[in-house]
């Protein structure tokens, strides 16, 4: 039986796994934005969620990140 994804969680602070974090969020928009790219430019979609990553990376606790992503697209 197939079951839709819900969310996808990732370890950014490497307490799970030791990553390289500019590696894995360039490869990650890249691929992500294939879904995305029917109906935007797939640089834009890239650009606008490295953006919206770099603003949440400096939250200051005032608001979400969820509430910072979609603020700074």
């Amino acid at each position: 039986m197939k079951k839709d994804i819900e969310c996808i969680l990732f370890d950014l602070d490497n307490t799970l796994l030791p990553i390289e974090e500019n590696l894995f969020f360039r490869t990650y928009v890249y691929l992500i934005s294939d879904v995305f790219a029917v109906e935007t430019e797939k640089e834009d979609i890239i650009t606008n969620i490295w953006n919206s990553v770099l603003t949440m990376k400096e939250n200051t606790g005032k608001q979400t990140n969820e509430e910072l992503f979609w603020s700074s697209l």
